[in-house]
């Protein structure tokens, strides 16, 4: 079977990704501590704790604006907003990539790479209020000793004003799933910044989702500091270097692989 006939039938298969991992990733996500002007109280943004100054007054005593600090309730570090702000306004966004991992039929692994956006947005006369989203727009199909990568492209849609009208207003979207040819690493446009790119994420629950499927055995939950899918690209044509980290050369892989993803082979 060609591999773009594969890519295809593996793409109308694809399965939707577990709100359980979804609401995973927003609380792992960055988070802000709202807190009143006058420091009579505070809401904590990752565990949703009012923080009050009866309870809590040397810790609601030391906030400063959009500095981080952690939270006595749940421990997580948080950027603190004070709620001064009187104007209508995106006060601040943050966002972190996460990679899903699910496993499909005959061995097959599936992977979403998904940003999480926290907003922190504050009408005229309202309190601030957080608010959370995501976006997929890079997949990975892993069967059969090859690797595949989905993606889309942003594009401009014209969105009538109201319907019947001849008047349209541009919004920015997503086309559909298309196959990539290249397998690379997963990127991300900066928010705000569509000509810069971040490469970083964080994979959730690791090795968990790999059971039963063609990664099984890749030891992805003992390696990290490297391109993770570059080195499933590795591991899919050479599985064996999977005896080499139960050895415990897990360093030696690691510092090694680095290298020969920066075209510099060990």
């Amino acid at each position: 079977m060609k591999k773009t006939v594969k890519a295809a039938l593996l793409l109308q298969s694809f399965p939707e990704i577990p709100k359980a991992d979804l609401l995973e990733c927003q609380r792992l996500a960055p988070h802000f501590m709202l807190y009143r002007s006058d420091l009579s109280s505070a809401r904590c943004g990752a565990c949703g704790k009012t923080l009050t100054d009866y309870d809590y007054d040397d810790f609601l005593f030391v906030l400063e604006h959009k500095k981080d600090i952690v939270c006595p309730e749940c421990g997580r570090k948080v950027t603190a907003v004070c709620d001064k702000y009187r104007y209508s306004v995106e006060v601040e966004r943050y966002a972190q990539n996460f990679v899903i991992f699910q496993a499909g039929e005959n061995g097959t692994c599936y992977a979403h790479c998904v940003r999480i956006q926290v907003n922190l947005h504050k009408e005229i006369g309202e309190p601030a209020q957080e608010v959370a989203r995501y976006e997929e727009t890079q997949r990975y199909a892993f069967a059969d000793g090859q690797c595949y990568r989905f993606g889309r492209d942003r594009v401009n849609q014209l969105i009538p004003i109201y319907p019947g009208s001849g008047s349209f207003y541009a919004r920015t979207g997503l086309s559909d799933w298309k196959y990539r040819t290249r397998m690379t690493e997963p990127t991300w446009d900066q928010p705000g910044m569509g000509y810069f790119h971040d490469k970083t994420y964080t994979i959730l629950d690791d090795a968990k989702p790999l059971k039963g499927t063609c990664l099984q055995y890749a030891e992805i939950d003992k390696l990290d500091q490297i391109p993770m899918f570059d080195y499933i690209k590795f591991y899919m044509k050479h599985p064996n270097i999977e005896y080499i980290i139960k050895l415990g050369y897990t360093d030696m892989v690691r510092h090694w692989f680095a290298g020969y993803c920066a075209g510099v082979p060990g």
